[in-house]
């Protein structure tokens, strides 16, 4: 049964350090986006774990540039999707993207560029229709159909509910 939608923010971020030759480069003067962007990485998964049950973050697209093996990465493009049942959650959740992206670029000697978030909330009219999912028997998800104005992005979620008395 459908018991409700997430609430959704995404945000694009570009990550800019200094391309430079991997072999004559020391380590400790390296200004590589790619360390930045696997250190957002963690923190968007550690942020979505510490708002659980509901919390999601995904990275779901990463460019690097120049993009060659011997070089150090310049710059890094991704995109951050989190996900919260909880609208003040999701909040929280963005600010402390926002946060953690600031103090890695920092530590890294990086510039940042994070746009301003896109954020799906579901409408009261959708958030009507998938209650009518929960009093309906569970195969009633077939039978419902969601107009175009609904962003496709929405996922729902499922839970293993015992059918309606």
């Amino acid at each position: 049964m459908v018991i409700g939608g997430l609430g959704q923010k995404w945000f694009d971020l570009t990550l800019t350090g200094l391309e430079a030759h991997a072999g004559p480069t020391p380590m400790n003067l390296r200004r590589d986006a790619m360390m930045g962007a696997a250190e957002v990485t963690q923190a968007l998964n550690r942020i979505a774990f510490d708002h659980q049950p509901h919390g999601r973050g995904t990275v779901g697209c990463m460019t690097l540039h120049p993009g060659s093996r011997n070089v150090i990465p310049g710059q890094v493009k991704m995109t951050l999707d989190m996900r919260h049942w909880e609208p003040e959650a999701l909040i929280a959740m963005g600010q402390s993207v926002a946060a953690a992206v600031e103090e890695i670029c920092q530590r890294h000697g990086l510039t940042y560029e994070l746009t301003p978030p896109r954020i799906l909330h579901l409408s009261t009219s959708t958030k009507h229709v998938l209650m009518q999912c929960v009093r309906g028997p569970r195969n009633s998800i077939s039978r419902i159909w969601i107009s175009s104005a609904v962003p496709v992005t929405m996922r729902c979620l499922w839970a293993a509910l015992p059918p309606p008395r």
